[in-house]
């Protein structure tokens, strides 16, 4: 039996680390494009959180292949299966230890792309882990305004698109987590008790910064402009933008010259639709924290 990359996203967000890595073990056992040489590659200017995000997207979704970061000084290189880092090759100058190389890479300057498919010869394997923990710690490192962030909330509602990963998580975020499934105010976060102001901004600054806090609209049209564009609700912004091209060439005039009126109306309705949903996810899928909407071209 195929196993379901769905069922396993959902798996990678309830489960414990350790089992996470018996579910990891079966499906390497099954899995044979594990080492095939299929390339895409999503390119990204790294700024102090984007190869961070990078890291993030296709560990969340799953995927499976090989981020590369040229730098000046060589290339480095970390290879993800269904959300465990397998390899790591970062050059003479890492610091020891696998989770410390990890951040090294992520404070990395240079070119990153991720290569589906691809791996990294045996050599270089290891004892396969989570990166949540150590992209948080690299996030947290950073100057990110919690101030700023405040203000860009203020009495609007927040929800989650796509929660991290418990490991990332204290035990008592993942509560505020669950509540995030629907849209809250800070005051209603604030008074369910489960963390204080400081550290409820804290973990807020960092869904923010990964690009899955939504600020301002509720998670039913978040999910209802995802279902519009053939998209799962944690996809990335390329994915966002790709879909919105595929759809609206295939609705294109072109594509229907025998269409008659009350058709060419149905059409342009749809294309309507789909480009309300394009708006709407382009202004809230990987918003940075200093307040600007990127989007990579």
């Amino acid at each position: 039996m195929k196993y379901s990359l769905d069922n396993r996203r959902a798996e990678l967000c309830a489960l414990p680390n350790k089992i996470d890595l018996l579910i990891f073990s079966f499906c390497a056992a099954q899995d044979p494009l594990l080492h095939s040489a299929t390339i895409v590659t999503a390119q990204r200017l790294p700024g102090p959180l984007e190869i961070a995000r990078l890291v993030y997207e296709h560990t969340a979704q799953g995927h499976r292949g090989l981020l590369e970061v040229e730098t000046a000084k060589g290339m480095l290189r970390l290879q993800l299966s269904v959300g465990f880092v397998l390899a790591l090759d970062v050059g003479p100058h890492a610091p020891v230890g696998y989770e410390s190389q990890v951040r090294y890479l992520l404070r990395a300057r240079g070119t990153a792309h991720f290569r589906l498919g691809q791996a990294l010869s045996g050599r270089f394997l290891v004892e396969p882990f989570r990166p949540d923990a150590s992209i948080r710690q690299h996030i947290e490192a950073q100057t990110l305004s919690t101030e700023r962030l405040r203000e860009r909330i203020g009495q609007q509602s927040v929800t989650v698109s796509f929660p991290p990963h418990v490991s990332a998580l204290q035990v008592d975020e993942r509560a505020v987590l669950s509540r995030l499934e629907q849209a809250h105010t800070l005051d209603a976060l604030l008074a369910s008790g489960e963390l204080p102001m400081s550290r409820l901004i804290r973990l807020l600054l960092f869904l923010d910064a990964l690009g899955v806090l939504v600020i301002g609209m509720s998670s039913g049209r978040l999910a209802a402009a995802y279902s519009l564009l053939d998209l799962p609700n944690h996809a990335t912004r390329g994915e966002v933008k790709s879909a919105y091209r595929r759809l609206a060439r295939s609705l294109h005039p072109d594509q229907f010259p025998q269409a008659s009126i009350a058709e060419q109306r149905a059409l342009a309705d749809r294309f309507a639709a789909i480009h309300s949903a394009y708006r709407l996810l382009s202004g809230q899928v990987g918003e940075l924290t200093s307040g600007k909407r990127g989007e990579s071209s």
